[in-house]
């Protein structure tokens, strides 16, 4: 039996052209020379921000500098040279320490007194919880005034000297108003229940608020924080800016024995 003939396909064998290294090399000569002109325009850009950021600050730095000159009882460099070129007293009398320092003193005995706390921490006030609480009050002495009356009118005895006995059936207790009575006691019991909720929510809102106030205060004494307020009303007294960074609290790892 003959068997199917099966055709095989046979690869096509391109020709295969040189490469141009000519146009290789320009591409490569191009893309080199973007990158290039790129790196230079962001290197531009960056070294005009910084010069700018440089100039914008310099004005501050000079007074900075003339004021700290001044608080350490040092003339600036000009006057200096005069003044030793001349070769007159170069005594300089001054009146800024003793002022700026009694100027700082004074802020911190008002900002940080040494005495008390210059913070505090209180629940913050929820309108409805404390509306809630006030109605439910309000309610509570109502159904309990109410209540007691009801229950006086339906428990009122007959005057003494009454013997009618038709007078003394119609003054015997009535049962609708006690059950009005017991009604209204009944829906004072949970008024009062309501309350007691609401102060529960109210007292536990502040007892987390002075728990929180202790850490608060702890975390502050741990991280310094009325010498460093201090230190920066100094800077600000003699250059006028101070800067406190900060509180940062963090985990520490404590190791031990087992």
């Amino acid at each position: 039996m003959a068997e199917p003939f099966a055709y095989q396909s046979q690869p096509v064998q391109s020709e295969q052209q040189p490469p141009n290294t000519q146009f290789e090399d320009e591409r490569a000569a191009m893309g080199g020379e973007s990158i290039k002109q790129a790196m230079r325009a962001v290197v531009g850009e960056l070294q005009s921000e910084a010069n700018r950021r440089v100039g914008l600050r310099q004005a501050i730095e000079t007074r900075w500098i003339e004021d700290l000159e001044q608080y350490h009882s040092k003339y600036d460099s000009e006057t200096e040279k005069n003044l030793v070129a001349e070769e007159r007293s170069r005594l300089f009398i001054n009146l800024t320490r003793p002022k700026t320092n009694a100027m700082g003193a004074r802020f911190k005995d008002l900002l940080f007194p040494t005495d008390e706390k210059n913070w505090g921490i209180k629940p913050t006030p929820v309108p409805r919880l404390t509306e809630q609480a006030e109605k439910a009050a309000s309610m509570v002495r109502e159904l309990e005034q109410q209540a007691l009356q009801a229950q006086q009118q339906a428990s009122a005895q007959p005057q003494e000297g009454q013997q009618d006995p038709a007078q003394a059936q119609q003054q015997q207790p009535d049962p609708a108003k006690q059950q009005q009575a017991q009604a209204l006691q009944q829906q004072a019991q949970a008024a009062k229940e309501a309350l007691g909720k609401l102060n529960a929510v109210l007292e536990e809102g502040r007892r987390r608020c002075v728990l929180m106030g202790e850490t608060i205060d702890d975390q502050l004494t741990e991280c310094g924080y009325q010498s460093i307020s201090r230190d920066q009303i100094d800077w600000a007294m003699k250059i006028g800016t101070g800067v406190v960074k900060g509180p940062i609290t963090g985990d520490r790892m404590r190791r031990g024995w087992k």
